[in-house]
């Protein structure tokens, strides 16, 4: 996806970006049926939209994209293969493509704790050669999320051994507050790149908030 979203980029095509906290189907008919205010060709991405528990939103949205299948360019990004089921009820779907997601990534994530700069930096350096700082950026946010869900004692539903490393590392925080500082600094950057209020790059600002951040 991350290729994609590149691509969007240098066409200049503008990007929105719905997930489970933000989708309605009504902001959903927005993005689609309106037109940019510059006039740009939209790409429009779903967060994990299939992952979730069944709904009347849900189907409302399914029934939608059945009925008008719109021509806009509508990318699902699940973190789990849909089923061949699931896919054959889903008529507004044109392709479908599997991604298998680097080991250094997860290395990456992995070793965001205090004290552990110089592997964390090394494994960044590393990452930026194959993966936009989009994909890593969003790679980072939800390892932080789920590392202030297990230390917080809320434990998310993953592999024994996933669940291990989760806790092992959120083990090395202080506190809560600095995994909430960390992701608060995040968003900050979030915020400040999507509104042009900082002229450094994204790959820039994990950099800076990787060597202040965990130490």
């Amino acid at each position: 996806m991350n290729n994609l979203i590149s691509a969007a980029k240098k066409q200049k095509r503008e990007i929105i970006k719905f997930n489970q906290k933000n989708l309605k189907l009504e902001n959903l008919i927005q993005a689609l049926e309106s037109q940019s205010l510059f006039g740009q060709e939209r790409l429009i991405i779903i967060e994990e939209f299939f992952s979730q528990p069944k709904s009347n939103r849900q189907q409302e949205i399914i029934d939608y994209l059945s009925k008008e299948k719109p021509s806009i360019n509508l990318i699902f990004w699940e973190k789990k293969i849909l089923t061949p089921g699931l896919l054959r009820k889903l008529s507004f779907i044109d392709q479908v493509k599997a991604f298998k997601i680097p080991a250094l990534v997860f290395k990456l994530v992995e070793s965001i704790y205090p004290n552990n700069q110089k592997q964390t930096l090394n494994y960044l350096k590393e990452t930026l050669k194959n993966q936009s700082a989009e994909f890593i950026f969003y790679m980072i946010v939800r390892q932080i999320k789920l590392l202030i869900q297990t230390k917080d004692g809320i434990l998310p539903k993953m592999a024994p051994w996933m669940l291990g490393k989760l806790k092992s590392q959120a083990s090395k925080f202080k506190s809560i507050e600095s995994l909430k500082n960390l992701y608060g600094r995040l968003l900050e950057i979030d915020r400040n790149i999507k509104t042009g209020q900082t002229p450094m790059s994204l790959a820039w600002h994990l950099d800076m908030l990787l060597i202040s951040n965990l130490h």
